[in-house]
């Protein structure tokens, strides 16, 4: 995980324009009041999501100013009244400057496995006008959203914990503001909505930032992933039968097996066969080309068995994962990092639409409950708890429709778009629907 210096172009940047609601005749000034009447709500939602806690404020005067006026002031400000403060001592001073913009800086949280990470710039907040237009600015030099760090190293369980966080944010400043926001240019990465994942070459590797120019001068604060897995652990007795069925019964052809790990419940298993001498079997009609290895595991639970076997035919049509011979041995460390890249590259991000039920006291807002149309198109409750769960699954059975009809999860996204209009209470409401990482999306974490 990296956070780049602010001088630099930041690795991903969304902003809102006044193009939307102010005409273009709006005045200079007009443009960057509307711009600056919405950074209260914003910098609102970045500090209760951790991701800018205001620091200073700094403001960028026009080469118009008076003689006495300095072109950057800069001034602490912990808070929209203090950067408020020093507008209006600038509005006295000199009342016929219109600034350029009003960065607020500070710093963010990231989670760095169970670590709260403080940092600076982890996303920055402007309000600016330029070309008749006044926009709400919001940028990040932080790359914790990406599947790979910027020196090209996987990042996954960094990005599942933080992206989510970045693109919720974003999703409640779009409904504050009122229309969704135009996505930067980013050389770092690929921006799809409120979504970032990184740039990859002609091999569908991530482009680290060296090949973009950038050395480590540029780097401002740095964390290497420590990585620290539990044991790998053979197949229990009790669970031996149900696995030996599932990895008979996968489809053909596929390094990920079908089904949830008897062991742990999760749908993370795999299996990978190695050529050894070459033969020609039929064994009840399955064709065997090679004597080989093979392993199977799970990611989730890192459970595994390793041993001798006679290598099918269909294993030799396929691609495969990525991984020389003699980086195997006997238990699946090589083979699960080669799962994870592949899944980086070419899995992630898989977004499915959510919506969110919220309570509000009056001070705090909280997730009850997350509605989640999966992959395989069914809508699943997820909740900290199985009572929560529960009482959100008959609490939110089914919703009016149109011409007097009720939509159930049976109707998926249908029944999804619906939850917004029809639970919008003072104390519980629901979002409107947005996307998420389908893996971060079915874990809800504690607060």
């Amino acid at each position: 995980m990296i956070v780049l210096h602010r001088g630099t172009d930041p690795i991903g940047d969304w902003r809102f324009s006044s193009h939307k609601v102010l005409p273009s005749t709006a005045t200079h000034r007009q443009q960057l009041a509307w711009a600056i009447s919405h950074l209260p709500a914003a910098l609102r939602v970045l500090q209760e999501s951790k991701l800018l806690i205001p620091e200073r404020v700094v403001v960028h005067l026009p080469e118009t100013r008076p003689a006495a006026a300095p072109r950057w002031i800069q001034s602490e400000a912990t808070s929209w009244e203090d950067a408020l403060a020093v507008l209006d001592e600038i509005g006295r001073d000199w009342p016929d400057v219109v600034p350029i913009s009003v960065d607020l800086q500070g710093t963010g949280m990231i989670m760095d496995g169970g670590v709260e990470r403080w940092m600076p710039d982890v996303v920055g907040l402007r309000a600016y006008e330029l070309g008749l237009r006044g926009n709400v600015w919001i940028a990040t030099w932080c790359d914790a959203w990406l599947p790979y760090d910027m020196h090209g190293r996987l990042q996954l369980e960094t990005r599942a914990r933080n992206a989510p966080r970045l693109t919720q944010a974003l999703l409640r400043i779009e409904a504050l503001i009122g229309f969704t926001a135009i996505p930067g240019e980013s050389k770092f990465s690929e921006v799809d909505g409120y979504t970032l994942t990184n740039r990859l070459d002609s091999d569908d590797e991530p482009i680290e930032m060296s090949i973009l120019g950038y050395d480590d001068s540029w780097v401002a604060v740095e964390y290497k992933p420590e990585i620290h897995h539990a044991a790998w652990t053979s197949v229990p007795d009790a669970k031996r039968s149900r696995w030996n069925e599932l990895f008979a019964t996968s489809p053909h052809g596929c390094v990920d097996v079908a089904g949830a790990c008897p062991v742990c419940g999760e749908a993370q298993l795999h299996r990978h066969y190695q050529l050894g001498r070459s033969l020609a079997r039929v064994i009840d009609g399955e064709y065997y080309i090679s004597e080989g290895r093979v392993w199977e595991w799970c990611s989730g639970c890192r459970t595994y068995e390793h041993g001798t076997a006679l290598v099918p035919l269909w294993w030799n049509y396929y691609l495969h994962l990525d991984i020389e011979p003699d980086q195997l041995t006997a238990t699946p460390d090589a083979l699960e990092e080669a799962v994870q890249r592949r899944r980086a590259r070419f899995h992630e991000p898989r977004q499915v639409p959510v919506v969110e039920l919220r309570s509000f006291d009056g001070t705090t807002e909280e997730i009850v409950a997350r509605f989640v149309l999966t992959t395989t198109g069914q809508v699943v409750t997820i909740a900290r708890t199985e009572h929560t769960r529960q009482v959100a699954d008959k609490s939110v059975a089914r919703v009016p429709g149109g011409r007097n009809t009720w939509l159930t999860r049976d109707d998926g996204l249908a029944f999804l778009e619906e939850l917004p209009p029809n639970l919008r209470g003072s104390r519980i409401f629901a979002t409107k629907v947005f996307e998420m990482d389908e893996t971060a999306a079915l874990t809800l974490p504690r607060p």
